[in-house]
């Protein structure tokens, strides 16, 4: 008894699997096939043109034709200058089939070199060259290219992801400062504070100081959790905030300066 070798299967390209795709799609195969014929007529306009492009109809009694109707000598007519109108579309269609060759080998030329360079230096150099990403996606998936289309997607995605991740840890990096220079300008004002009022402090607004003081770090719900009795975050704000007006209060009174003028210029810079 024999067993037939197993066929490995493979995958058609993005190539076949298009142009699978492009013959079922009637409306397309239609579209190509008449652009196809005007490409054609347009190359073979000398042999196809009835007459020259830039000659002057004349008409069965030897007059110049001046925007003649149709008929079997000039099928479309002529123009108001007297030249036959379906001669001049057959060259005139090689004009416009060149300009546009020429219009996307500079295209293809340009965009080939412009990817050579983003996908060699990569980093910023990517970014600027292509930026409409959903653009580069639709032109993919019309031109069938799935696996390419997959690949770009990927590779956007992380890139989103990488740039995401980059400003979130900037924003928590300048959060990070600024509640550092807080603490700092906090821990200050509420040492002048203290120096100011001396014994004339209360014992409850000393005692959320000295927190300050002792943990100049620690966040103000810290704080409250390190305060015995324990207390809420804003009842903790509150006590250091009554110290420090407190101390402005007396400071003003006595003609002396305030707890501001403890600040220096770092503490006071917030960028």
């Amino acid at each position: 008894m024999t067993t037939a070798a197993a066929v490995p299967s493979v995958t058609a390209g993005p190539g076949p699997r298009a142009w699978r795709r492009f013959r079922r799609h009637r409306l397309a195969v239609t579209g190509a096939a008449v652009l196809a014929l005007m490409a054609l007529a347009a190359v073979l306009a000398p042999w196809l043109a009835p007459h020259d492009p830039y000659d002057l109809a004349v008409g069965p009694s030897g007059e110049i034709a001046f925007a003649a109707p149709p008929s079997l000598a000039f099928p479309l007519g002529t123009d108001s200058v007297g030249r036959d109108v379906l001669s001049r579309l057959l060259y005139g269609g090689r004009v416009s089939l060149t300009i546009g060759l020429v219009a996307a080998l500079v295209a293809i030329s340009v965009g080939s070199l412009l990817g050579v360079v983003a996908g060699y230096y990569g980093r910023g150099v990517d970014r600027v060259v292509i930026r409409d990403g959903d653009a580069i996606s639709a032109m993919l998936t019309r031109l069938g290219a799935h696996e390419t289309l997959l690949k770009w997607e990927d590779r956007r995605m992380r890139r989103e992801i990488k740039a995401s991740a980059n400003r979130l840890a900037n924003f928590d990096d300048a959060n990070l400062r600024r509640s550092a220079q807080a603490a700092v300008a906090a821990g200050a004002r509420v040492e002048r504070a203290l120096e100011i009022l001396g014994d004339e402090v209360p014992d409850h607004l000393k005692d959320a100081g000295m927190l300050r003081l002792a943990h100049k770090q620690a966040s103000l719900e810290e704080l409250g959790q390190l305060h015995q009795p324990p207390l809420t975050k804003d009842a903790i704000a509150g006590r250091i905030r009554r110290l420090l007006s407190t101390a402005d209060k007396r400071a003003a009174e006595l003609g002396i300066p305030g707890t501001e003028a403890c600040l220096t210029p770092e503490m006071l810079d917030r960028d």
